[in-house]
């Protein structure tokens, strides 16, 4: 090897030398990742043993020599997991994220599906898996914080056993009406569920959901014993050819179909009208006080995830909903793209399961027996309540 000059051996060290008198650098500067790079340098530039442990003695006590460098994470594929089927609103913005975010780390984002229980199954896998960043989940509010308060087998509890990474998005809820159903307003159609509310089974994705939250705001703000239809996931294609009449749906999923007239909007359950939607109605404005439901999204790893870990999934995920393509698909949906910091989701969480509290009282649910739903949900496609 030709002394004075920048010299790159083996795979690691980097090597800034001076000739001198002998065959080994005098002044060396060196950065070192691994100890099999330390010994194939002192191979190359001839060094005799006395020289070798000179050099070795002058890094461990300069505090250069720390040992084999720690991996940069991510080294490997990171998987992500999905708690609804694929075709759902969920499945969609994880495709989005996983491209952008495994882009960005050079290491695929492996999206693994796991529906059931409204989402508690994906959370508990995670809860329970090892804390290293590799497993994390895309999680709803029903998961994080509806559960926790309706399903006593539930095996992990959000605060203590999850590390919340970001809040990805918000999305509220339209009610739309197959086709068939001869109503073109909230009023109208609550004319044709007292008359006969056997007729219109409303569809929801399951237990504990945000859709199926809505139904029984709209149950208890009118007094009116809808039939609910609980799916496992994605219950649109079924609405869309006259399964079952009418449901709350994200609006990431309903909106293109509405747009599309495969089926129809009478409103969103949402404080104000949304810009992607403008011309429908909120529910209070169609009327009926009391139902508001949106869904939140949101990145979660296990507890004990190091710290230095947790900000690389947050930094990497809240780049990719700055891309300007992204965010378009998304807004373009209806959904309000967030981004928080994992204090602030945290905070969101602790707030979202009082919340929940109160709207399992005031809306009855707690009448439910849910685990014996859960696991009726988990063994079918979708349960009439």
């Amino acid at each position: 090897m030709s002394p004075d000059r920048l010299a790159h051996v083996g795979n690691g060290i980097v090597c800034l030398y001076d000739s001198g008198q002998g065959a080994c650098g005098i002044r060396v500067t060196v950065l070192v990742k691994s100890w099999e790079a330390v010994r194939m340098w002192l191979d190359v530039t001839h060094c005799g043993a006395s020289i070798r442990r000179v050099f070795l003695l002058v890094l461990l006590c300069a505090g250069l020599w720390t040992g084999p460098a720690q991996a940069v994470f991510p080294d490997r594929p990171v998987r992500l997991i999905v708690p609804f089927r694929p075709g759902t609103s969920v499945d969609f913005m994880a495709r989005l994220l996983a491209q952008s975010v495994g882009a960005s780390w050079g290491q695929p984002v492996i999206i693994e599906y796991m529906p059931g229980a409204a989402g508690s199954a994906a959370v508990e896998r995670v809860a329970h898996a090892a804390p290293d960043g590799y497993t994390l989940a895309l999680s709803t509010d029903a998961a994080m914080a509806l559960n926790i308060g309706v399903l006593s087998a539930l095996s992990y509890h959000p605060l203590r056993d999850l590390a919340p990474i970001t809040q990805l998005a918000a999305t509220p809820n339209i009610l739309v009406v197959n086709n068939s159903v001869p109503a073109k307003s909230v009023e109208e159609l609550l004319s044709l569920a007292r008359l006969r509310p056997d007729a219109l089974p409303f569809a929801s994705a399951g237990y504990g959901t945000s859709q199926h939250l809505a139904i029984e705001m709209l149950k208890s703000s009118t007094n009116l014993p809808l039939v609910h239809v609980a799916y496992k996931g994605s219950y649109l294609h079924d609405l869309s050819i006259g399964q079952v009449k009418a449901a709350f749906a994200s609006v990431l999923s309903a909106l293109p179909l509405v747009r599309s007239g495969r089926l129809r909007g009478l409103a969103v359950s949402a404080e104000r009208r949304l810009p992607a939607a403008a011309t429908l109605p909120t529910m209070a404005e169609a009327g009926v006080a009391g139902v508001v439901s949106s869904a939140r999204y949101g990145i979660v790893a296990p507890a004990g995830t190091p710290a230095d870990v947790i900000r690389e999934v947050h930094a990497a995920f809240v780049r990719a909903l700055s891309q300007p393509d992204l965010r378009r698909q998304l807004i373009d949906r209806g959904v309000d793209i967030v981004g928080s910091a994992p204090e602030e989701f945290a905070t969101v969480l602790q707030a979202d399961i009082a919340r929940m509290a109160l709207l399992i009282d005031a809306a009855g649910l707690a009448r439910f027996d849910w685990d014996s739903l859960y696991l009726l949900q988990a063994d079918a496609g979708h349960v009439p309540q």
